[in-house]
């Protein structure tokens, strides 16, 4: 099943376990797209086999980081490519990416999963980015919205939501050691 699926069908937020269990199996596959970018995360393009294996879907907009066309955006029709909500300020302000975008969107994605709503809303781009660079008052920090989220997980989540890719983290590999020191597993 498709994750949004399964999301739609079991209500948000998942149970605390279950999402614990999805968000660590995502981050050791993220990991694994070495030196590239997916650039579209999200639960629309992540899969679920019945045995909880975890497969991306949807790759046309990965590149290679070392590609020349880390810089370039293939633009929709309003200027944007990815999903909106998804997508990391950089991506939005069409500025150089790098994998930091992909770890942008797991924290959305995780955020998400654990609260039942997306930290940034918006209809248009430079609604989302005012939300992403302002941190707006209706911004809520995961455990706000949900207090049985893991205190380690809330600031893993948020670093990974810093509107500053210098202030994310540098590698999947640093958020998924992260996450499972503050998990214990």
């Amino acid at each position: 099943d498709v994750l949004d699926e399964i999301l739609e069908d079991d209500g948000l937020p998942l149970d605390p376990q279950v999402a614990i269990d999805l968000l660590v199996t995502l981050l050791v596959k993220l990991k694994n797209f070495k030196g590239e970018m997916h650039r579209d995360i999200k639960p629309d393009n992540i899969f679920v086999l019945d045995d909880g294996t975890v497969r991306f879907l949807d790759c046309g907009l990965s590149l290679e980081e070392s590609s020349e066309n880390v810089t370039r955006m293939t633009q929709t029709t309003d200027g944007a490519m990815g999903t909106l909500s998804y997508m990391a300020p950089e991506q939005l302000q069409r500025e150089p990416l790098d994998h930091r975008v992909d770890i942008f969107a797991y924290g959305v994605m995780a955020y998400e999963v654990l609260t039942g709503q997306k930290p940034f809303q918006g209809q248009t781009p430079d609604e989302i980015l005012r939300k992403q660079l302002t941190r707006e008052s209706e911004f809520a920090t995961p455990r706000e919205v949900n207090p049985h989220i893991p205190i380690g997980l809330e600031k893993s989540i948020l670093k990974a939501l810093e509107s500053d890719p210098n202030k994310r983290h540098g590698l999947v590999s640093v958020l998924l050691h992260e996450l499972k020191t503050a998990l214990y597993v």
